[in-house]
């Protein structure tokens, strides 16, 4: 009996991401495919999946996350 494939779902990343996405996956030990899928799930669950070693600490403070916001919000895209 053959097992049932997903069918693919083309999709096109900037050059610099998926370097760092395929750099990501060979630390982690997992295919592109798996690193991908791995952090979109971790997103709806409300956490980030990394290696414990390559996490930051998370910010404490108000002021820290603001600041973290902000370093992040150019990678953000605007939704209105």
């Amino acid at each position: 009996m053959a097992t049932e494939q997903t069918p693919p779902t083309p999709v096109r990343l900037p050059d610099d991401l998926k370097k760092d996405l395929k750099a990501a996956a060979e630390a982690n030990d997992r295919s592109l495919n798996g690193e991908i899928v791995n952090r979109l799930r971790s997103t709806f669950k409300g956490k980030r999946s990394r290696q414990p070693s390559a996490n930051p600490p998370s910010p404490d403070t108000l002021e820290e996350r603001s600041d973290e916001r902000q370093r992040t919000a150019k990678f953000v895209p605007d939704v209105k």
